[in-house]
């Protein structure tokens, strides 16, 4: 690993030969950031659009949480 500078922290994760984190825990967040953002599109159009709210709008909500 190479040298951190005074006052910076280490980096949270790295990419080694070895050691794939720092990918998988990208990958992880963008999943979830675009997953929320397609919850929130859908829950505005169910409530606001298209009145009307199924059971699979409730399991997507709760498969969410």
């Amino acid at each position: 690993m190479s040298v951190v500078p005074p006052g910076q922290y280490a980096p949270f994760a790295t990419v080694t030969k070895d050691d794939h984190a720092a990918g998988i825990i990208i990958a992880t967040a963008l999943g979830l950031a675009f997953t929320t953002l397609l919850l929130a599109t859908r829950v505005f159009i169910r409530q606001f659009i298209n009145v009307g709210w199924q059971w699979d709008d409730s399991t997507l909500v709760l498969s969410t949480k």
